[in-house]
């Protein structure tokens, strides 16, 4: 039933196709996913000053659960960048063809214009559209329990 619960928590994952994850990206998420699905089948009890109930615990050990994911997700995001001219210009191509998304971000995080390149501009903007993606996911997640 867990490993059952976690193959949909995966194909959820993986049927959005608005979902602005790569393949890569979803190769990363789908092994955080893993990582912290075992340990949350195998959480140490020893840590709880007092047993919960067991539906208390249960609820406690999800919120921990979504929690991990969520926070690690945000790290994965922030590692994230897209390098190569080629690369960075199609992506802002397809999706910010006026640059003036990527520009107010930049701008937002004191880049300075000098300083700006397209692999600059790409990158931020692509870790932008994951992290306003995260939410879809968390929630998903969520509904999964």
């Amino acid at each position: 039933m867990d490993e059952q619960r976690l193959e949909e928590i995966q194909k959820a994952i993986n049927k959005d196709n608005r979902c602005v994850f790569t393949d890569e990206f979803r190769k990363e998420v789908d092994e955080l996913l893993q990582k912290h699905w075992l340990e949350f089948f195998t959480p140490n009890y020893d840590d709880y000053e007092f047993y919960y109930e067991e539906e208390d615990r249960r609820d406690t050990d999800i919120v921990w659960f979504v929690n991990n994911v969520y926070n690690e997700l945000h790290d994965r995001i922030l590692e994230q960048e897209v390098i190569y001219y080629a690369s960075a210009i199609d992506y802002l191509v397809h999706n910010d063809p006026s640059l003036h998304e990527s520009l107010d971000l930049a701008y937002d995080l004191w880049y300075e214009c000098k300083d700006l390149s397209s692999e600059i501009l790409a990158t931020i903007l692509y870790q932008e559209n994951l992290r306003l993606e995260t939410p879809w996911f968390v929630d998903e997640l969520v509904d999964l329990f």
